[in-house]
């Protein structure tokens, strides 16, 4: 018991919850888990067990449903202290781990390349980075086009391409190399120096007023090449609480599958596309 709530101890401060008072508020207290803090506290200081009920709810507040690798150590300390580790626990971690398991076997290699690629691709703008492009539509699309291709590009014919004006892609092009992202040569070409990798804005990202303009420059975009390509909804009556909690890890795990589709070569099919993950509340009920 003392193992599994170390290692909750240890998740809950890596997820940024200094104590467990505020991790228990931050997901909506006991509205969210279903218990009481008290209940809660004992479980993190190694008094109990949390039911399976409320391990659902520990492991969706620490974003481990669909993380199997940072699930799988608090999962098999909460096993070993629910049978009392006991050899039924060794034989039920020996059947699951063994055998054919075709669905296992079939996305585990996946998850892992997948892992493997994000971490090897990461990086992480500065703050002052992010401002430069999440600034306006110019810097989007000056760092948008040369993250993606590895070509060298002009003012000039970056606004061919995107339709805004050479003066103001040639200033932010200025800003983006000053910054350390871009490289000009000696016949004004610009390239990036980090071509090809996984691009994470700073901490805060940009201000909720330039993620709405935007949002309406790509829907402006998008209706002059077909509008909506695919939509697709859901109305559902649900526990708002619950959803802040397990809508990013869904959100998160598409996404991440979607940007193995990137792809630094022009074909006679490639384009720019804007997907977006949304849900609203609509009517409190």
């Amino acid at each position: 018991m003392k193992n599994f709530a170390g290692i909750l101890r240890g998740l809950r401060l890596d997820a940024g919850h200094k104590t467990p008072r505020r991790f228990f508020l931050a997901q909506g207290g006991r509205a969210f888990f279903g218990c009481t803090y008290r209940n809660y506290a004992n479980i993190e200081y190694g008094r109990s067990l949390p039911s399976p009920a409320l391990m659902e709810k520990i492991a969706a507040a620490l974003r481990l449903i669909s993380d199997d690798a940072r699930a799988r150590p608090l999962l098999s300390a909460y096993l070993r202290a629910l049978l009392g580790g006991t050899s039924l626990f060794d034989h039920i971690l020996r059947a699951l781990g063994r055998g054919p398991h075709p669905a296992a076997d079939r996305w585990s290699p996946m998850r892992r390349a997948l892992e493997d690629n994000v971490r090897s691709r990461a990086f992480s703008l500065t703050r002052d980075q992010t401002d430069a492009v999440a600034g306006s539509i110019e810097g989007h699309w000056a760092f948008g086009v040369l993250i993606h291709d590895g070509g060298r590009w002009t003012a000039k014919r970056l606004a061919q391409v995107t339709g805004l004006r050479a003066d103001r892609l040639r200033r932010v092009l200025a800003r983006l190399t000053k910054l350390g992202l871009f490289e000009r040569d000696s016949e004004g070409g610009y390239h990036c120096r980090h071509h090809g990798k996984d691009f994470h804005l700073a901490k805060g990202g940009m201000s909720q007023a330039r993620l709405d303009a935007l949002r309406r420059h790509f829907v402006e975009a998008g209706e002059k090449h077909g509008g909506t390509k695919v939509s697709r909804f859901l109305c559902l009556r649900a526990s708002e609480r619950e959803l802040q909690a397990y809508l990013p890890q869904i959100f998160e795990a598409s996404f991440k599958e979607l940007g193995l589709l990137s792809t630094d070569e022009k074909s006679e099919d490639t384009a720019f596309f804007h997907v977006e993950a949304v849900y609203r509340k609509i009517l409190p009920f």
